[in-house]
């Protein structure tokens, strides 16, 4: 990633040059976050088994990026974390909705291959786990934003806790217990369902 983008006041005026419809703004974004992008991505979609059978991660990117790039042309975004954040939001959401879709299109597909393979009943549980993922990543997204941020990084991003520190510059320590408490919460929601 060129380094001028970590700089936030570099991503600023790139986005600010997008915002005001400059093309190449677009191209240097993604040429600049394009990897990391796709591993977070990939990332992201090892949560989804089922949906890894009707799209692959260049297709929840692709539809990620579109959606990512029409809302930067509007939403201020301040610093090189809230960008990397905005861009979890945007998979995330393309990921569930993905996962609706698919789960009401092919809901019969589903029943059928779990009919010709009883043995392996690997399908329904992969319903269940899409459930359960989908309801996490909305429950995360529902998180006060310090928790928010510190799992964002950690979960989505695979940053360590001395990463999230530096980045958020608090101490490690205000990392562990704000992963923690939010690990709590997030558990405390999904066990009642």
């Amino acid at each position: 990633m060129p380094n001028s983008l970590l700089d936030s006041s570099q991503l600023r005026h790139c986005l600010e040059r997008l915002r005001q419809g400059d093309l190449s703004a677009r191209d240097e974004l993604l040429r600049g976050f394009g990897d990391r992008l796709e591993c977070l991505t990939r990332k992201m979609l090892r949560s989804f088994p089922a949906l890894r059978r009707w799209n692959d991660s260049d297709d929840v990117l692709q539809g990620a990026a579109m959606r990512f790039l029409r809302s930067l042309e509007s939403v201020p975004v301040g610093s090189t974390l809230d960008f990397l954040n905005f861009a979890a939001f945007h998979i995330r959401r393309e990921l569930l909705d993905l996962a609706r879709h698919h789960r009401a299109v092919h809901k019969d597909v589903l029943l059928e291959d779990v009919a010709e393979r009883p043995p392996e009943p690997v399908l329904p549980e992969d319903g269940e786990n899409l459930e359960r993922w989908t309801r996490f990543h909305e429950e995360v997204e529902k998180l006060p934003a310090e928790e928010q941020a510190v799992v964002s990084l950690r979960f989505y991003h695979g940053w360590t806790q001395q990463q999230v520190a530096e980045e958020l510059e608090i101490s490690e320590r205000t990392v562990r217990r704000r992963w923690e408490t939010a690990l709590v919460r997030l558990h405390t929601v999904l066990s009642r369902s």
